[in-house]
C-alpha cells in the first residue's frame, strides 16, 4: 500500500542525513516523480504490484548511501551524469555502482525481493528475475523520464532511447509511453515531498 511506502521512504530518509555530494532536494523530486510515473504506469498496464511506488521511490537509494558512506570518492564522480554513464563511472572510480551498492544495503534490510530487483537492475531490467521483471521495467521506463522530465522542463523533447529495454519487455510503443506520461499529473503540489 501506498502507507507502507511512506513509511518506509521517511525511514530511508530519516538514515541518511544532508550533504554536500548530492542535492537531496533534486533527489527526492526526481524520486516523486518517478513514483508518480511508475504509479501510473503500472495502473495504465494493468500491474497490480504493492511495492512499485516505495521501488520509484527508492529506487537510488544505492547513490544516498555511497555519498553517506564514502563522500570523498563519490565527490569524484560527476554530479550531472545519469543513467548507465553514471554507472560506469561508479563503477571505475568506486569499484560499484549505486545499483549494486542499493541492491546490498536493501538486502541488508530484508526488502522485499522486487524492490532489490528494482534497485538493482532499474537500469537493466532485463537481467531481472523474471518474476519481477515487468516491476523493473516499469521502474526503468519511470527512472527515465523522471530524469527527462528534470532536464527538459520547457522544451518538451523526449528522446525515449535509454528506456527502449524497458519499453521491450512490456511491449510499449514510445508513442505509448508518452501518451501514458501525458495523462500524469507532475506538479509540485501533486507530488509526495520528503
Amino acid at each position: 500500500t501506498e502507507t507502507y511506502s511512506v513509511v518506509v521512504t521517511s525511514a530511508v530518509v530519516d538514515v541518511f542525513t544532508s550533504s554536500s555530494v548530492i542535492n537531496y532536494q533534486e533527489f527526492w523530486r526526481e524520486s516523486s516523480v518517478c513514483a508518480a510515473i511508475a504509479k501510473a504506469l503500472a495502473k495504465e498496464l494493468r500491474i497490480t504490484n504493492t511495492g512499485i511506488f516505495s521501488a520509484a521511490l527508492l529506487h537510488d537509494l544505492g547513490r544516498l548511501a555511497l555519498a553517506h558512506i564514502v563522500p570523498e570518492y563519490y565527490t569524484k564522480v560527476d554530479a550531472d551524469l545519469k543513467g548507465i554513464a553514471l554507472v560506469t563511472t561508479e563503477e571505475a572510480v568506486l569499484g560499484l555502482s549505486h545499483s549494486e551498492a542499493g541492491h546490498q544495503l536493501a538486502e541488508h534490510w530484508d526488502f522485499p525481493d522486487t524492490l532489490q530487483e528494482c534497485i538493482r537492475f532499474h537500469h537493466t531490467p532485463s537481467f531481472a528475475n523474471e518474476s519481477h521483471r515487468s516491476v523493473v521495467a516499469i521502474i526503468h521506463i519511470a527512472d527515465v523520464l523522471s530524469r527527462i522530465t528534470q532536464e527538459n522542463r520547457d522544451d518538451g523533447l523526449f528522446d525515449l532511447t535509454e528506456c527502449a529495454q524497458g519499453m521491450a519487455l512490456l511491449n510499449l510503443t514510445e508513442e505509448r509511453v508518452l501518451d501514458i506520461y501525458g495523462t500524469i499529473p507532475l506538479s509540485d503540489a501533486e507530488l509526495p515531498i520528503f
